[in-house]
C-alpha cells in the first residue's frame, strides 16, 4: 500500500491509524511489529481523551519513575499520579501471539481489571476497551485496528 509523503508526524500517525482500522488481525500484528506499537493505554478525564500512551513492546512494565535509583519503567505514569499511588514496578502487560495479558507485579496499591482486583503474579486476559486501575490511575486498553473507542462517561 503506498502513501503520499505526509508533511507532519500527525498526518503519518493518522494514515497509519486509518490503515490499521481496515486490516485483519495478522496484518495488525505485522503493522504493530513494523511500527513497534502493539496497543495503547488511554487516559480519559471528564469524558474526554487526554492522552494515549503507546505500548511499544511485547512485554512492558507500567509504573512510575524513581530518579534516586535511576529507574524508569517502560510506561511511566508519574505525570498522571501526583499522589504516588502507582508503584515503581506496578504491572506488566504482555502480548503473546494473538492475546494480551496483564499481571500485577506485587504493587502496593493493587491493579484492577474492571472490578477484578488482580492476584499478584497471576496473568489475566486483557481485551480491547477494558478499564485498568493502577493504584488510583484509571486507563482504558485500546488495540489498534479494533473498533474505535469513544471516551466513556465512566472515566473520572
Amino acid at each position: 500500500m503506498a502513501f503520499s509523503t505526509p508533511h507532519t508526524p500527525q498526518q503519518t500517525q493518522r494514515q497509519s491509524s486509518d490503515l490499521a482500522q481496515s486490516l485483519p488481525l495478522p496484518a495488525i500484528r505485522a503493522l504493530a511489529e513494523e511500527q513497534s506499537i502493539y496497543a495503547y493505554l488511554r487516559y480519559e478525564k471528564a469524558g474526554k481523551l487526554q492522552e494515549r500512551l503507546p505500548i511499544t513492546g511485547k512485554n512492558v512494565i507500567i509504573g512510575r519513575v524513581d530518579p534516586k535509583r535511576g529507574y524508569t519503567p517502560d510506561i511511566d505514569l508519574s505525570s498522571l499520579d501526583p499522589t504516588k499511588t502507582v508503584s515503581r514496578q506496578h504491572a506488566r502487560i504482555r502480548f503473546e501471539e494473538t492475546f494480551f495479558y496483564i499481571e500485577d507485579i506485587k504493587s502496593h496499591n493493587k491493579t484492577r481489571l474492571g472490578e477484578l482486583v488482580l492476584t499478584p503474579l497471576k496473568a489475566e486476559l486483557l481485551q480491547h476497551g477494558d478499564w485498568i486501575a493502577f493504584g488510583s490511575v484509571r486507563l482504558r486498553f485500546e488495540i489498534p485496528g479494533m473498533r474505535a473507542l469513544t471516551p466513556s462517561k465512566e472515566s473520572k
